[in-house]
């Protein structure tokens, strides 16, 4: 059990603001339910900025602004259109609006639990030292709604270490499945969990994942997003959370909960999404780390183990076509040349890369 939450008078001591920022692009279906769960907060945001790629977003934009918005009207609300269509350069462009002390990053298809932002919000408090850098909220399997419901059971984690197969797991613990990104200095940073909140409901993590991240604003701004990275920028959230991570120490606040709905809408084909997924962090790797030739055999290793998982979920899908085993292929194939390039080049080349491999797929969408 975490401690108890601080005296009112406490409280008001080290009272802490956040803000929200939401990349969106084409989810006109599921966003207005994120952002009434976000408004409806226990401890609510001082804003709430969405930043939208899709083509149509001023409809979208009217339907918050005069449905949504006046019902919550303690709330700053900034709706604006995309600079470009990139989520990590949508929420660079969310950042430079913010003025809170916290930023949440969460996807426009997350459901917050009624009381998420003021467990994270109390595990920055709590935290005398500044010594946390970012809190991350966890994935369940029950939505909010269905969790209120009278004689609900208890939400699940979405994500369990076992998946009940002994078969699948064993492969997975073969292949070392769960482990996707490579540190760009030699080592993962050590960082000790403050004793200050030791006692609550947390724990220490490597990295983040993007729809359930915050972040101490201050450090946000001093390792933003990386904006050469294009459309859905799949890698995004982990080069980011480790150069935090450089800063302080990442939690879970393990009470913090939210469901992820995991909508198809704006998404690039398996193909495509594989092999971004796969080049992203390659790419930023090659830009970031302190040595080059060792994350090099790094990566190619990684990869070949993603190329046999790949391989196997297509198979699994009856997708005969193999396109995330291809995705990898994709990456592996480019991978001497990225890491023969100096920042410079990489800077230069891949923004092109990428515009061609997605114009290349993207009829099929």
């Amino acid at each position: 059990m975490s401690e108890p939450v601080q005296s009112e008078s406490a409280a008001a001591a080290t009272a802490l603001t956040w803000d929200v920022v939401i990349a969106t692009y084409k989810r006109e279906e599921i966003l207005p339910r994120c952002l009434r769960l976000v408004a409806a907060q226990t401890r609510p945001p001082a804003r709430v900025i969405v930043v939208d790629a899709s083509p149509g977003w001023e409809s979208t934009r009217s339907l918050v602004m005069a449905e949504i918005a006046p019902k919550f009207p303690a709330i700053e609300w900034r709706y604006d259109r995309a600079e470009r269509a990139s989520s990590a350069a949508q929420r660079n462009q969310g950042l430079r609006a913010s003025a809170a002390d916290v930023v949440f990053y969460i996807d426009d298809d997350s459901l917050l639990y009624p009381d998420a932002a003021e467990i994270v919000m109390s595990v920055y408090e709590r935290d005398h030292e500044r010594r946390v850098a970012g809190v991350s909220m966890i994935e369940v399997r029950t939505t909010p709604e269905d969790a209120a419901r009278p004689g609900a059971a208890a939400p699940e984690t979405a994500t369990p270490s076992e998946s009940g197969s002994w078969f699948r797991d064993s492969v997975r613990r073969v292949l070392r499945a769960d482990e996707i990104f490579v540190p760009y200095d030699a080592a993962f940073p050590d960082h000790a969990v403050p004793d200050s909140v030791r006692g609550m409901a947390v724990g220490s993590r490597p990295t983040m994942t993007g729809n359930r991240v915050t972040y101490r604003r201050e450090l946000a701004l001093r390792e933003p997003f990386e904006e050469m990275l294009a459309r859905y920028a799949a890698g995004e959230d982990s080069d980011q959370s480790y150069r935090v991570s450089r800063h302080g120490v990442l939690l879970t606040a393990f009470e913090a909960k939210m469901f992820h709905v995991g909508s198809p809408g704006g998404r690039l084909p398996p193909r495509v999404v594989t092999s971004l997924g796969a080049m992203n962090p390659m790419v930023l790797t090659r830009v970031h780390c302190s040595d080059p030739a060792a994350k090099e055999r790094q990566t190619r290793s990684l990869l070949r183990r993603r190329l046999v998982i790949e391989g196997i979920k297509d198979i699994l899908k009856r997708d005969f076509s193999l396109p995330r085993a291809r995705g990898i292929w994709d990456a592996l194939r480019h991978l001497s040349s990225v890491y023969r390039m100096d920042e410079a080049g990489v800077r230069r080349w891949y923004p092109e890369f990428q515009a061609g491999l997605i114009q290349k797929y993207a009829a099929k969408a």
